[in-house]
């Protein structure tokens, strides 16, 4: 068409092919223009989303029983009775110990967190060992939490199906390190309470090889991730749900620290126990009473804001 035109009238072909190509050329800056702006946009989008604030919060586990600090006494001690259960029954404690994990943290917005948790043979994210003897491990740092309102946490004791059949796991879930591993059935002992009790009718074994069980000895490991009907394995594992009391803020100026109450002496209260006739509890059968109590032994005291 171009060419006809040109040769019929040249300088109205010329006038032609100038107009045809400002527009072309319109268009061709309009649609970088807009690509331009898209990419700007998406890369704004993503700025926000690596901007967008996450705080965190120190969850300090208390350990007491009543009123004070947990004591530690030497195993085998039984001299110094440090505590009585309800039913005036003395003891003291040489081992006191926990499994917790999958932390999450909801708000009265709709606000939700929950921890990741992974075990590999390498390590096992989400999982904490809190033992008495060792008071670092009672500190546990929640990072990553979207900011905003919270008022409520909630955490297992023990460890659950993940961590137990995930196999040959690291960290505080490797046998190697330590862990409170008893085998695939039973699954991890979720809380150990260790001491003497007066009133224990053990007597003192001598294991050979220098290893020996002391006299009034009372030891109760109470685990069991599944329930398996007609055996003696059971499910021990317990979801608790704690009220921070108010609302308390995480984000970029709060970083709060809460601080859970666990207190031993409910283990034997609230099962009412009897140290003549139950001292020695290594299965998960025989720990299903001392479960029951968890609820009772975690209390969520106060929260610094």
């Amino acid at each position: 068409m171009l060419e006809i035109a040109l040769r019929r009238n040249p300088s109205q072909a010329c006038a032609y092919a100038q107009n045809l190509m400002y527009k072309t050329m319109k268009k061709i800056i309009g649609m970088f223009a807009i690509a331009v702006f898209a990419v700007a946009c998406k890369k704004e989008d993503i700025q926000q989303n690596q901007n967008e604030y996450k705080g965190e919060i120190l969850v300090n586990f208390d350990l007491k029983a009543g009123s004070s600090p947990l004591a530690l006494r030497a195993a085998g001690d039984t001299v110094n009775y440090d505590y009585n259960t309800s039913n005036n029954q003395a003891f003291n404690v040489s081992n006191f110990g926990f499994y917790v994990s999958a932390f999450t943290l909801s708000g009265p917005n709709g606000e939700s967190y929950t921890q990741e948790m992974k075990a590999t043979a390498e390590s096992a994210k989400g999982y904490y060992k809190v033992e008495a003897s060792n008071p670092s491990s009672s500190f546990i740092n929640l990072d990553n939490i979207p900011e905003g309102s919270y008022d409520q946490v909630s955490f297992t004791i023990g460890v659950g199906e993940e961590g137990v059949q995930s196999g040959a796991s690291g960290g505080v879930l490797d046998p190697a390190n330590g862990a409170w591993f008893w085998n695939w059935n039973a699954g991890y002992i979720a809380m150990k309470v260790e001491g003497s009790a007066a009133d224990s009718p053990q007597e003192f074994v001598d294991q050979g090889n220098g290893s020996s069980i002391p006299a009034k000895r009372m030891e109760f490991h109470v685990g069991g991730w599944k329930d398996v009907e007609g055996s003696m394995f059971v499910n021990n594992l317990k979801t608790l749900t704690l009220d921070f009391g108010s609302p308390i803020l995480i984000g970029e100026k709060y970083a709060p620290e809460a601080h859970v109450v666990v207190d031993v002496l409910p283990f034997f209260n609230a099962s009412n126990n009897d140290f003549t006739t139950s001292y020695s509890v290594h299965s998960p059968m025989a720990g299903a009473p001392f479960a029951a109590t968890f609820q009772s032994m975690f209390v969520m005291d106060h929260v610094h804001q």
